[in-house]
């Protein structure tokens, strides 16, 4: 296991970020109603690679504005 030598192991799930063009309908259906920023997503990677997430391991993440809960 690496978490005895302090590796932690998360993966970051972005769903559509600033650089797809989308369409007026495919942008209303993301719940959040736009796509991420760059930033958005970077700081989620800063916060993975923080103290602050010392204790978070084995995990993926969502960062996708809702769009997950949104799937019917």
């Amino acid at each position: 296991m690496l978490a005895t030598h302090n590796i932690r192991m998360n993966n970051l799930l972005p769903g559509f970020c600033e650089n797809v063009n989308l369409s007026e309908q495919a942008r209303r259906e993301i719940p959040a109603q736009r796509p991420a920023t760059f930033e958005e997503i970077g700081q989620a990677c800063v916060f993975l690679a923080s103290d602050g997430a010392r204790y978070i391991n084995g995990q993926s993440i969502l960062s996708d504005g809702g769009m997950n809960r949104a799937v019917r």
